[in-house]
Formats: C-alpha cells, structure tokens, sequence
C-alpha cells in the first residue's frame, strides 16, 4: 500500500524489500545474495524489490509514490499469452 497511493486494493501481491532509495535491507539481501550481486551492478540503481503476484490475482492499473524514477515491472513466469495479461 506504500507504493499506491491511489487506494487500489492490491490483493495476493507479496514483496521483499531489497533496497529502497539506496538503503539496503540487510537480512533480505543476505537471503538473495546472487540477486543482489546482479542488482549492484547496474549503475544509479536506487530501490529494488522482488514482488509475487499469487496465482488468480491480478495487478489493476496504479501509480506510484513519485514521478521521479523509472519503476520496471519484469516478469519472469507469466502464464498464457499477452493476450491473457
């Protein structure tokens, strides 16, 4: 709910804190360490999280804390095709 400020309901989304505006959390990482080792390589990378959406939910349109970064969304196990997203 952080990240929406919109108010949309955002059921069955889980997230793990990586780093959030260049504060890294300790424990999340140790527990990603390869992840972690990609994510600091990228340049100016200032947050990061791994975010799952439970199977059936769905993510409604939304906007973010802020306009001032770029937020990717990558998915990396998406069922069906484009259509069905």
């Amino acid at each position: 709910p952080n990240f929406a400020p919109d108010a949309v309901e955002l059921k069955g989304w889980l997230g793990v804190n990586l780093f959030t505006c260049l504060r890294r959390n300790e424990a999340n990482c140790r527990a990603f360490p390869r992840t972690v080792e990609v994510l600091e390589s990228i340049p100016n990378l200032a947050s990061a999280f791994i975010n799952l959406l439970e199977p059936g939910s769905s993510l409604p349109p939304h906007f973010g804390d802020t306009n001032v970064c770029h937020r990717v969304h990558l998915g990396l196990i998406v069922p069906g095709g484009v259509e069905e997203c």
